[in-house]
């Protein structure tokens, strides 16, 4: 399928939730990882690979978290008043989830694995707007709010392959821009609260409303 792709000059992502699937996908020379989990059996548990984390990094092959999706289903499931037995367990089960997750995207960041920002967006709970959330969670993980930013342009825009149009602020490129309510590298909160969205040079949202061309 690598090879394939690569024939017709696309990429291709590689979806892996235990450390043997890394490993064949760096193997097979995949151009991205998503989720880099490390689950070790059908009860969810997982158990990090120092060994596997350092092959990523030295294949360079970027990752793509995914904090989000765990971070959605906590705060929807939180925010339950009342929870049905089942929804108690599905909220404790992701509690111990969430919590192994965050700490294997810290040390895939010590182990000098690069991230691509990414939520799995309409899977389970998570919005399609959670890409604040992800950006917050990578922070969380290790990352400078720079970082993460950058992880979610630019860096981004490199991994697919089209940083000659988008993912940067510079002359020539479309000029698809935010504006929001403070400096998000001093509160990365602050990406949560968008007042202007450009795209294309074209100013199509401002305040929560949308501008008609």
């Amino acid at each position: 399928m690598v090879d394939e792709a690569h024939r017709l000059g696309r990429r291709l992502t590689a979806h892996c939730l235990c450390a043997q699937s890394i490993v064949d996908a760096v193997a097979a020379g995949v151009d991205q990882i998503e989720h880099a989990g490390f689950i070790t059996g059908r009860d969810g548990n997982q158990e990090f690979v120092p060994s596997v984390a350092e092959k990523i990094a030295k294949s360079g092959i970027p990752v793509t978290g995914t904090l989000a999706v765990g971070g959605a289903v906590l705060k929807t499931m939180r925010a339950k008043a009342h929870r049905t037995p089942s929804e108690e367990a599905l909220l404790h089960r992701w509690e111990k989830m969430f919590d192994q997750n965050l700490s294997q995207f810290h040390k895939l960041h010590e182990a000098g694995v690069r991230f691509v920002a990414g939520t799995d967006a309409g899977w389970r709970f998570t919005p399609i707007d959670g890409l604040p959330m992800e950006i917050a969670l990578m922070c969380q993980g290790g990352l400078s709010a720079m970082q993460a930013i950058v992880a979610a342009t630019g860096f981004a825009a490199e991994v697919m392959g089209v940083e000659d149009r988008i993912g940067t602020l510079r002359k020539g490129l479309l000029a698809d821009a935010i504006v929001v309510s403070g400096n998000p590298l001093e509160d990365i909160g602050a990406l949560s609260s968008v007042r202007l969205v450009m795209q294309g040079g074209r100013i199509c949202a401002m305040d929560g409303r949308a501008i008609l061309a």
